[in-house]
């Protein structure tokens, strides 16, 4: 069996995508702002072969904050230091719960299985390869599809140990361009004005958290 870890599904730009170049494929979609999965479950509700779970992808089972950025809504994150695309802009966040994507996989997936994994986690993924890596959950995975987000300094190590690996096991990262044509980008307005969202000060925009 063929599956699609959608991981970042945001409006479900990559379940069209995925859709496309996956054809037959059973697809888990993960996105941790609860309206954007209620669209996509509307969207997808006569489909058995989308599933949408309203989670951000980590490396525990927790709730953390999720920021959110005032201008771009594909942006949003875990982390603040991702989240803030443009210096000085406000920014938002909100609790999330969050699942453990490699032990999840371990849970529900066999090695027989054809995996395709999508990651857009927005600096996540450098924390969720690197347990992959050292939990063998990689070892699941066929296909790794997503994108480096915002190399600091600080991340310039894990990165180096992780390509190390993938190319050592023929797994590189390839890149994935998810937004459909004619759908641009999109902000706040994505959200309706009564989100509860909560302001996140300037001063904890400095912490790489």
């Amino acid at each position: 069996m063929k599956y699609f870890l959608d991981c970042g599904a945001h409006r479900g730009e990559s379940i069209l995508k995925a859709k496309r170049l996956y054809p037959g494929a059973y697809i888990h979609s993960f996105e941790p702002l609860e309206y954007f999965c209620k669209n996509l479950e509307k969207i997808h509700k006569d489909d058995d072969t989308v599933q949408i779970n309203n989670y951000a992808v980590w490396i525990e089972d927790c709730v953390q904050k999720f920021y959110i950025s005032e201008t771009v809504t594909c942006g949003s994150s875990l982390h603040k230091v991702n989240a803030n695309y443009f210096k000085g802009e406000e920014l938002y966040c909100v609790d999330a719960q969050c699942i453990d994507l490699s032990q999840w996989i371990i849970n529900n997936f066999d090695k027989e299985d054809y995996i395709i994994l999508k990651l857009d986690t927005e600096g996540s993924e450098y924390d969720i390869l690197s347990k992959m890596i050292e939990d063998g959950s990689i070892e699941y995975v066929n296909e790794l599809l997503g994108e480096w987000h915002q190399v600091h300094d600080y991340r310039k190590d894990m990165l180096d140990k992780i390509n190390e690996y993938l190319l050592s096991v023929r797994l590189p990262l390839i890149d994935w361009e998810e937004n459909v044509p004619g759908e641009p980008q999109s902000g706040m307005s994505d959200l309706p004005t009564d989100f509860n969202l909560n302001s996140v000060t300037e001063s904890q925009l400095c912490e790489n958290s």
